[in-house]
């Protein structure tokens, strides 16, 4: 049988925290799931700690979502478990003043010869004097 590692051991006022988290309207899901996972993932627990399966079924989410919240738990610490880190990705390209021009390009009118077909005006900017 295999040690089980990323043993989750929380404190009085750890569990309080994360029980009051839990009950708190304005967090979001993720993060009160996070906290659930803790929570069942306790050693210290009246019932018991729950396997990671036992708490992936209870609470709908992956059992490597379970894994990973433990991990960054007992690596971390608890405030970093329960945030959500940076995630990479795509910049935004269009910024600033470009985006304020666009803006004001496609809630202009369309230029002359162009028919307005449906909700929205659709032209080509290729023929405009606009540039970004």
């Amino acid at each position: 049988m295999r040690v089980k590692e990323n043993r989750v051991r929380l404190s009085q006022k750890q569990q309080k925290h994360l029980k009051k988290l839990t009950r708190k309207g304005v967090v979001s899901a993720r993060k009160v799931n996070r906290a659930r996972v803790l929570l069942l993932s306790d050693e210290a627990r009246a019932s018991g700690r729950k396997s990671d399966p036992e708490i992936a079924d209870i609470l709908d989410i992956s059992a490597a979502t379970v894994f990973r919240t433990r991990q960054r738990f007992c690596q971390e610490g608890l405030e970093e478990a329960l945030t959500e880190k940076a995630r990479s990705g795509r910049p935004k390209e269009v910024r600033g003043l470009a985006k304020a021009k666009i803006t004001a390009l496609t809630c202009s009118q369309a230029p002359a010869g162009r028919e307005v077909a449906g909700p929205c005006a659709c032209w080509p900017i290729k023929g405009s004097n606009w540039r970004m």
